[in-house]
């Protein structure tokens, strides 16, 4: 694992950067190094990202960073940096989603003081409060109080304060996603379009699908469902934990006749590190072998390839060789929507 300390000093080929990166990787610098009396915030935050464009900052588009980021800027009255987790594309949504935030300490006095004041606090509440107790309600408050430009797609869950060498990218230990698929009998439901890949009049091999999902778990050779880009240096080789679970009985609710005939499917992805797309990859390749556009077996030996091509290679660019023998129904891209964050593990709680 990276030296955390260590990678905030690093030196960056400002050249290559747009202004905005830029921008960004001088005032996170100028947070981390230049501030000696500051205290770093791990923020867990659920969103609902159909109407953004992902959680990463971006020069001409609305994300989740951007939303936060501003409104803690005007909070706080100067510019806000935060680092997240992940990189969330445009349409994805989080369950546990976990950012750092750094503040004076001046501004947590403020805000302190602020907080105090506003909510009137019972005298014997306050004398119960550690102070990072107290500073940690005075975050979360803060947070609970945005209202985005579409009001509840982002909500606080825990702010905890932590060490300044914490990351929340480097520090996890493992990551969960999960993935919903409904197919629909007649026509698709309003009530599941945001958080559902849905099919209508398409029927899934379930059985066939669980026999993928078998045949993915375990370490493997992600590379070739995923986008990597040239020179990553991530190793390819993964340990991926994949579950399937069919839902045939929904539990009774306002929407209960939307699911009529409905077939909803739940993939769950658990590993230490995901390579660009290997989630969403990795779900339509099973929605394929459900299909039955491409047969399990195909995939079996697809795999076992890859594998021991990835292996022979021992790290050479040259891997066209096996990418060739890939067939064209097992690099499906799943839809952003129907893709969940649902938790970032880490060795402290959170």
């Amino acid at each position: 694992r990276p030296n955390v300390s260590q990678s905030f000093t690093t030196q960056v080929n400002t050249e290559k950067l747009m202004p905005h990166q830029r921008e960004r990787n001088a005032i996170q610098s100028d947070l981390r190094i230049c501030k000696t009396n500051c205290v770093r915030f791990a923020v867990r935050v659920a969103y609902d990202g159909l109407d953004y464009h992902g959680f990463q900052s971006q020069p001409h588009g609305n994300t989740i960073q951007d939303q936060i980021e501003h409104r803690l800027s005007n909070l706080l009255n100067r510019k806000v940096r935060i680092l997240g987790c992940s990189r969330t594309d445009a349409k994805v949504h989080a369950r546990g989603f976990v950012f750092t935030v750094d503040l004076s300490g001046e501004e947590i006095e403020r805000l302190s003081s602020r907080r105090i004041n506003e909510c009137r606090m019972k005298l014997q509440e306050q004398e119960g409060c550690t102070r990072e107790a107290l500073v940690a309600k005075t975050i979360h408050s803060a947070i609970k109080q945005l209202t985005p430009q579409r009001p509840g797609s982002i909500v606080a869950r825990t702010v905890v304060p932590i060490t300044m060498d914490f990351d929340p990218k480097f520090s996890s230990l493992w990551k969960r996603y999960s993935y919903h698929v409904a197919c629909c009998d007649n026509h698709s439901s309003p009530f599941l379009t945001r958080y559902c890949w849905q099919m209508t009049n398409q029927q899934l091999d379930f059985d066939a699908m669980s026999h993928a999902v078998r045949i993915m778990n375990g370490k493997h050779n992600f590379e070739w469902i995923s986008l990597v880009e040239k020179g990553e240096q991530r190793d390819p080789f993964r340990d991926l934990k994949l579950s399937i679970v069919k839902m045939e009985d929904h539990k009774q609710s306002l929407f209960d006749p939307c699911f009529a005939n409905t077939t909803m499917y739940k993939i769950t992805g658990t590993c230490d590190f995901f390579l660009y797309k290997m989630m969403r990859r990795i779900v339509g390749i099973i929605v394929a072998v459900g299909k039955g556009e491409v047969k399990w077996p195909t995939l079996e030996s697809c795999l076992e390839t890859q594998d021991n091509e990835c292996c022979r290679m021992n790290g050479s660019d040259d891997v066209s060789s096996a990418a060739d023998s890939i067939p064209s129904a097992l690099l499906q891209t799943a839809p952003p929507h129907g893709l969940c964050l649902e938790h970032v593990e880490y060795e402290i709680p959170i």
